[in-house]
C-alpha cells in the first residue's frame, strides 16, 4: 500500500518464527501465516486454463487492452 511504517516484516515474520519454537505453539498472530507480502503461491490444477479460456471469449471493450499480461 505504500505506507512507511518503520516495520521489517520479514524480521517480523523471522522473530514469530522464532517465539513460536521458544513457547512449543502456534502464535495467534496472522502475520506469521500471511508471511510477507512478496509471497506467492501457485495457481491450483486446471485454473490457468480456465482464466485463459475465459479471457479469450470476452471481447475487449474500448476501456480495456487488447491482450493482458499472463497470470504468474
Amino acid at each position: 500500500m505504500g505506507v512507511a511504517t518503520g516495520i521489517d516484516l520479514d524480521k517480523l515474520v523471522s522473530v514469530s518464527k522464532r517465539v513460536q519454537e521458544i513457547v512449543g505453539r502456534p502464535l495467534p498472530g496472522q502475520i506469521i501465516k500471511a508471511g510477507a507480502f512478496t509471497r506467492r503461491y501457485p495457481l491450483p490444477d486446471g485454473v490457468a486454463e480456465r482464466v485463459a479460456a475465459a479471457r479469450a471469449s470476452v471481447k475487449p471493450s474500448a476501456k480495456e487492452p487488447a491482450s493482458r499480461p499472463p497470470l504468474q
